[in-house]
């Protein structure tokens, strides 16, 4: 009841802006005072988002991947440099002590001399409705309405969208995702990197299905 309500009460109290563009004029303004920034949105805006706080002398803290494309990667960084300014990416192995200890076993010799890496993701979305990436269509009514009529407003076009449904459903779509790879590949290759230190492998075969068992 009481922690309820005062997190209720504090949450009344936070700024809310329609987009990053409005967040970086009131900052400009001297409305709101902050030093970072934290980017979870959809993948192909990580890079744009990313640039305009660096350029805005903001530290960057992004979600993976890092951007869209390997382009957008390094231009990020150079404008990192550029500024002096943080750019960190929120992969998340690197923040667990599960996979620092796997690494710390390694580094001790315990495992010889690795050869092989196999790394599996097994979601369990064969049923319909069950972890789907397709969002759109179970949407409130009022949602759609409100993301359809910023659509037409050309606002969802500034921002780089096509259609309020490319907003929503963003994994399916090429100019806006990466795919399976992007999404939940990303984690083991970047665990795999974090296991065979500065080495690219010999050679790489990937697999991915919706199988039903």
């Amino acid at each position: 009841g009481l922690i309820e309500k005062l997190g209720q009460e504090r949450a009344a109290t936070v700024q809310v802006f329609g987009n990053h563009l409005e967040l970086l004029e009131a900052r400009a303004a001297g409305k709101v005072s902050f030093d970072m920034v934290v980017i979870a949105v959809p993948l192909s805006q990580h890079a744009p988002i990313a640039i305009a706080c660096l350029e805005a002398g903001l530290h960057v803290l992004t979600e993976k991947l890092m951007a869209h494309n390997i382009t957008e990667c390094k231009q990020m960084i150079r404008k990192a440099e550029e500024k002096g300014l943080l750019l960190a990416v929120g992969h998340q192995r690197h923040y667990s002590v599960l996979y620092d200890n796997a690494n710390d076993l390694i580094k001790k010799g315990l495992l010889g001399d690795i050869k092989f890496i196999r790394a599996q993701w097994h979601r369990n979305n064969s049923f319909p409705g069950r972890d789907s990436w397709q969002k759109w269509d179970d949407l409130p009514n009022a949602e759609k309405e409100n993301l359809l009529e910023l659509e037409k407003s050309g606002k969802l076009a500034e921002l780089g969208y096509d259609s309020a449904q490319q907003l929503v459903d963003w994994r399916l779509y090429n100019k806006t995702g990466g795919g399976l790879m992007a999404e939940l590949g990303s984690h083991q290759m970047d665990a795999s990197s974090i296991f065979l230190g500065k080495k690219h492998p010999l050679a790489v075969q990937g697999y991915g299905g919706k199988n039903f068992y």
